[in-house]
């Protein structure tokens, strides 16, 4: 079965019937937010996957390309989550598109300073969903977004806040996990320790030794 979050915000779709939108829909669209900002996204970017999700599948969790190739709320494919079955559940499609956003160095950068909604889900489109018609797929997201969330509404909303920084993901050292890291570190002073005690002794037997030469 599925799982239904309750966000613990409001989501920023605060004009449903701009585009006519059923409660269902909204429904989704808040699961979409309530998801992004908890993988340490702002509103902002949250903002813009719904325009993309609306665009990709109409927020339709079971949607599914006419070759069947791609499924669920952001269409996606066999590469990202195997399953279809998988893909369908709102969650999992709706965290497997984070997967792929927090890949992206470009969208990842344009998302911790942008604060314009259009451009963030055209962003989205271009670096995410990567469509094959780039350009024009933007463009339909960009205007998407604007019909959502009318810049008028913004100014003065509660639902919409400043974006946050998204997470900062260490670097990964030789390769290694955290928690390898961790244990690379420990070995790697140990051994530091050991070879300084080593040269401390060699030391002092050099000079004990010198010692009893004289």
């Amino acid at each position: 079965m599925a799982e239904t979050l309750v966000p613990s915000t409001p989501a920023p779709v605060m004009v449903p019937e701009t585009l006519g939108l059923s409660s269902a829909q909204v429904a989704v669209a808040d699961l979409i937010v309530r998801e992004f900002l908890n993988a340490g996204f702002g509103h902002m970017v949250a903002a813009g996957a719904v325009a993309n999700a609306y665009r990709e599948s109409s927020f339709n969790p079971r949607e599914e390309s006419e070759t069947g190739r791609y499924v669920g709320l952001f269409q996606l494919s066999p590469d990202v989550i195997a399953s279809v079955e998988a893909r369908k559940d709102p969650v999992k499609n709706t965290r497997g598109i984070i997967s792929e956003a927090l890949k992206s160095k470009p969208f990842m950068t344009l998302a911790a300073t942008e604060t314009h909604i259009p451009t963030l889900a055209a962003a989205f489109c271009r670096y995410v969903e990567r469509p094959k018609d780039k350009d024009g797929e933007s463009q339909i997201r960009y205007d998407i977004a604007e019909a959502l969330y009318p810049s008028a509404l913004l100014q003065n909303s509660p639902y919409v806040h400043e974006p946050k920084a998204p997470p900062y993901r260490k670097p990964p050292f030789l390769g290694l996990d955290e928690e390898r890291q961790k244990i690379a570190v420990w070995l790697a002073g140990g051994i530091l320790v050991t070879s300084g005690l080593a040269y401390v002794r060699y030391l002092q037997n050099k000079r004990r030794k010198s010692y009893f030469e004289k």
